[in-house]
């Protein structure tokens, strides 16, 4: 059965596609996403808190911000392939070389983290919950939101999704390597508003990585509504 949300507030960055002007670039075919690790800037984060964040925290902790900032809290469900990878593989090396674990590192590593910080930062209290399903994890976090306002549990919710680049050392295991690293963030409704972007999630295609997903409604939505 075809579900219809409404997109009423969207972020989106990636390594390479950090302005309006990159993102009607992207779309018209003359800039593409830079495969490499890389972060926003959080100038919205304090210091000591923006040292602690990993790589995709820090990612999705920034669109966030943009489609929190301002509005009324809202529960989050957030989605990613890949999660803490990089964090994970820090801490596997650091316990093959030392046999310990640190409390901090692996508190931040793990699946709900980057929705955690974000939550932190905006002083989000409405709650969360982490979708993690493989290639199928930004769709499953998607019908999430969408089953929530289905049943009428808040006017609003978010949805945010992040990947960061894999390291290269588990390209053997990671079939296409090198992934898409890019975070989105939508907050959705079920009911229609002025400016809002109706969203049939049924129409999102099946893809190799979740991120490319991602990448399919970021064309969608500038090309619908430029």
């Amino acid at each position: 059965m075809s579900r219809h949300i409404y997109i009423c507030r969207f972020s989106f960055w990636a390594p390479g596609l950090e302005t309006a002007e990159d993102l009607a670039a992207y779309v018209r075919g003359d800039k593409n996403i830079s495969c490499v690790s890389a972060v926003p800037a959080l100038p919205f984060v304090p210091m000591l808190m923006r040292r602690r964040l990993s790589d995709v925290s820090k990612m999705a902790v920034y669109v966030n911000h943009f489609v929190s900032e301002g509005l009324p809290e809202a529960k989050i469900t957030f989605a990613s392939e890949f999660g803490e990878v990089r964090q994970q593989l820090k801490i596997s090396e650091h316990l093959i070389e030392t046999e310990t674990v640190s409390p901090a590192a692996f508190s931040l590593s793990v699946f709900n983290a980057p929705v955690s910080c974000a939550t932190i930062v905006e002083k989000n209290m409405a709650g969360y919950s982490a979708a993690y399903a493989g290639a199928g994890s930004f769709l499953n976090g998607l019908r999430d939101c969408a089953d929530a306002l289905s049943t009428g549990e808040g006017g609003e919710r978010v949805f945010l999704f992040a990947d960061e680049l894999v390291p290269e050392v588990y390209a053997p295991v990671v079939e296409g390597y090198p992934n898409v690293p890019c975070a989105m963030a939508l907050r959705l409704s079920a009911e229609k508003q002025p400016g809002c972007i109706e969203l049939d999630i049924d129409e999102i295609p099946e893809t190799h990585f979740a991120a490319e997903q991602a990448l399919w409604l970021l064309k969608k939505i500038l090309v619908e509504n430029p």
